[in-house]
């Protein structure tokens, strides 16, 4: 990683990959919140419809309650 500028008064950044070397990508996917359910991520986006039937005030305490450090919360409706 290598400092290249400043835009905006904050610094660019950028960083080159080697091609010769595989990359570890850790992969991510998207699951219900039922399933989440005993899992721990270190952040976690939410998105959840406030006119389903289905969401309850407990259904966005087990979502939040996945996020270790930072959790998003995505609604159709402030």
């Amino acid at each position: 990683l290598e400092s290249v500028g400043q835009k905006d008064g904050r610094a660019v950044r950028s960083l080159e990959l080697p091609a010769s070397k595989p990359l570890h990508l850790e992969h991510a996917y998207a699951s219900t919140v039922h399933s989440a359910q005993g899992l721990t991520n270190d952040k976690a986006m939410i998105a959840l419809d406030t006119t389903s039937r289905t969401t309850s005030l407990n259904l966005y305490y087990v979502a939040i309650s996945r996020a270790r450090h930072e959790a998003r919360i995505y609604t159709n409706s402030v």
